[in-house]
């Protein structure tokens, strides 16, 4: 169990946490999410998830930020 403090370095803003991928015959796709509100909308998600030449590094984390208006 994260202790207080650990609790406080949690970000505000955090608002889903997914991991996506590349399936050799339907595409991108969203393995799994989690996410804070379920009004909270992940269509679409995976194209920004993986942009292109994520194929020529082994490993990344890609940071989506999104203005709600």
């Amino acid at each position: 169990m994260p202790s207080e403090g650990e609790r406080e370095r949690v970000p505000q803003d955090l608002v889903a946490i997914f991991h996506s991928s590349f399936h050799p015959t339907k595409g991108n796709i969203v393995d799994w999410s989690l996410k804070a509100s379920d009004d909270l909308n992940l269509d679409q998600l995976e194209f920004n998830a993986l942009p292109s030449g994520l194929h020529l590094v082994e490993q990344d984390v890609v940071y989506i930020s999104v203005c709600v208006n």
